[in-house]
């Protein structure tokens, strides 16, 4: 078989990582391939400001929900408050639909007196009604004013979370760009995070063991740890339906399970072949 070489590039935490992809030999019976972890994000803040607080610091681990970061929020917090007070003062809301069911009751009453005696006048009536129907209005004038502001408050609420960088999984802090009391910009990269507890093993294979390693199949691995090779079992995650035109080789994805930590996202490892 003739050989190939092919040159890969692994990116993680911002560090980008050069590896020689394997060199099969049919006598060989390991491939060699590069760990990546689980997930890795980059993590840019909403808002520009100042940093004001660093919850998690590099290298901390950070649970699903935790708060990485605080970006000054004073302003912010203020005009939340404010849209809070506002949405929850239903005094005036209130007053209207008493003065609305009073007009309503008057009129009704207006009305029955009309209908059955005709000791008030037609105008009298008219007057009764057009004051029922001025405060209904306005009733339904300040609901919809409520309403408005209760979008208001929500509005300002999700501005308000936008001064804080929330962990979406649980996650290695690989890397802060700034440091406290710096600032930083909207739509900057600011911080990196991994999730390392699970890893995939990327290799390139030749197409004809791409047969029989198929999505699924169970695999055994060795990966580079803090002494040496060790030896870890994996799964098949993803075979790729497209084959490089300049190597003729196929990329392929293999997960392990690394909740110890052992191993570190950019080491090298092998997929061992069977015989």
């Amino acid at each position: 078989m003739r050989l190939h070489k092919l040159v890969f590039c692994f990116f993680l935490s911002g560090a980008v990582y050069l590896c020689a992809a394997p060199v099969y030999n049919p006598s060989d019976q390991k491939i060699q391939g590069i760990v990546e972890p689980f997930r890795s994000a980059e993590i840019s803040p909403e808002i520009s400001g100042r940093i004001i607080e660093i919850g998690v610091p590099e290298g901390g681990l950070a649970e699903a929900g935790d708060t990485i970061l605080k970006i000054e929020y004073t302003e912010d917090l203020l005009i939340a408050e404010r849209a809070r007070i506002a949405a929850e003062n239903k005094a005036d809301l209130k007053a209207a639909r008493l003065k609305m069911e009073t007009a309503k009751l008057e009129y009704d009453a207006t009305k029955l007196v009309y209908d059955s005696t005709g000791a008030v006048s037609e105008e009298e009536l008219w007057g009764k009604k057009y004051q029922y129907e001025a405060a209904l209005a306005e009733f339904e004038q300040l609901k919809v004013q409520k309403d408005r502001e209760l979008i208001e408050y929500r509005i300002a609420q999700s501005r308000l979370k936008t001064h804080f960088i929330i962990a979406p999984y649980r996650c290695i802090i690989a890397l802060i760009r700034l440091r406290q009391y710096e600032h930083c910009r909207a739509a900057e990269p600011l911080l990196s995070i991994v999730d390392a507890s699970k890893c995939r093993l990327i290799t390139y294979i030749p197409i004809n063991l791409s047969k029989q390693l198929t999505t699924g199949k169970k695999v055994s691995i060795q990966v580079t740890g803090k002494n040496g090779l060790m030896s870890r079992n994996g799964v098949v995650e993803f075979v790729s339906p497209v084959v490089d035109p300049a190597s003729d080789l196929i990329t392929l994805k293999i997960r392990f399970d690394n909740s110890d930590g052992s191993v570190k996202p950019g080491v090298s490892g092998f997929l061992l072949i069977d015989k």
